[in-house]
């Protein structure tokens, strides 16, 4: 790997700042991670982020674009030879590059923020990506992998069940009393808390007017000026159970309400009635800006069939309603202020910890 190798791999130039060398490179490791592929491809996304991680540490190692104060450009120092652009490559110690994001500083905790880089083929799944920072970093879509920042989330979901549970053992080891075993002490149980505390916990890391902003273009503008986007999306049942004749007699062009929302999902209807069952994004991003945003009332929507498809290869039979969703932005929506979570995750954690010592049963459903 030399230089003009490096620059080819990353697809820079040599007026590229840090800046812009790093966003290309987090690009380039998100679009390539192996995990996202199978088969074939998945051997060829690794060896791809190989190339890109190895340009990326040779330009950290071999010049002196990541020196504090290191310039490209027009604003480049000059050399002995003159040269403006030599001297921001040149041979120098290079530091360690930093992560920038805009920061939620009442968040409940910190998060880890990773990034991708190579390995050997056979390594496992879970050493695809490395800590970049720590911090309560809000999700950037451009610059943090969705799948990486949906990892995080479980991983500080973890974290703070882990610790509840090592500061209920030491109560108990503690108590000279014979307690009762809790009634969170299923795997069911606390997969249901854990799901808990990541919805709150992703509330806090995300900023949906950013997201939307970011990951959609808007279909059209309405006369007063508001955003209106066109997302797919989708119902589905199979002939256990009872939505199933529900969705089965939707025709195209009917419309579809929605009835309630379930923490991130929505709970949808046909003409107030009878519930259809929950929708589904084609695109996961999707469930951290819109639903939040019509939660806090500002944006609608409106839902239509586009198609019907009943499943018959094989049993029990399945059906499978296309919808298209329109989403309007109202004016509002710049003033989005995501609430204070911190007293919902502290009560979680705490009456969790609680029936673990044996003082208190489960008291919500």
């Amino acid at each position: 790997m030399n230089l003009q190798q490096a620059r080819r791999t990353l697809g820079i130039t040599p007026e590229d700042d840090k800046a812009a060398i790093k966003k290309k490179y987090r690009h380039l490791m998100g679009q390539f991670h192996p995990d996202a592929q199978v088969g074939e491809n998945a051997l060829d996304s690794i060896r791809r982020a190989q190339e890109i991680n190895e340009a990326y540490e040779y330009l950290k190692k071999h010049t002196g674009i990541f020196q504090s104060g290191a310039t490209t450009g027009k604003g480049s120092r000059r050399t002995a030879s003159g040269t403006g652009t030599q001297s921001a490559w040149k041979d120098r110690p290079p530091k360690n590059p930093e992560w920038t994001g805009r920061i939620n500083e009442k968040a409940f905790c910190k998060r880890n923020v990773y990034q991708r880089y190579s390995m050997e083929v056979e390594g496992p799944a879970d050493k695809l990506y490395y800590r970049v920072a720590r911090g309560r970093y809000l999700w950037d879509p451009a610059t943090e992998d969705f799948t990486l920042f949906v990892t995080s989330l479980h991983h500080v979901t973890k974290e703070l069940l882990e610790q509840t549970e090592e500061r209920a053992a030491r109560k108990k080891a503690e108590s000279v009393a014979t307690v009762t075993t809790g009634a969170w002490n299923t795997e069911a149980d606390r997969f249901q808390i854990q799901s808990r505390l990541f919805y709150h916990l992703s509330a806090q890391f995300t900023d949906p007017v950013q997201i939307l902003d970011q990951i959609a273009k808007p279909k059209r503008t309405d006369e007063a000026g508001r955003k209106i986007y066109h997302f797919h999306t989708s119902l589905g049942a199979d002939a256990t159970q009872p939505a199933y004749r529900r969705l089965t007699a939707l025709q195209p062009e009917d419309a579809i309400y929605p009835l309630a929302f379930q923490e991130n999902r929505i709970l949808v209807c046909r003409e107030k009635q009878y519930p259809l069952g929950h929708l589904f994004f084609e695109d996961d991003r999707l469930y951290f800006c819109v639903i939040p945003l019509l939660q806090e009332k500002l944006a609608q929507v409106q839902m239509k069939v586009r198609k019907v498809q009943v499943l018959r290869k094989n049993h029990p039979y399945k059906v499978k309603v296309d919808i298209d969703l329109y989403f309007r932005a109202e004016k509002e929506i710049m003033t989005y202020k995501g609430r204070d979570r911190n007293f919902e995750i502290a009560k979680i954690l705490n009456d969790y910890e609680a029936d673990l010592t044996g003082k208190m049963r489960k008291s919500w459903e």
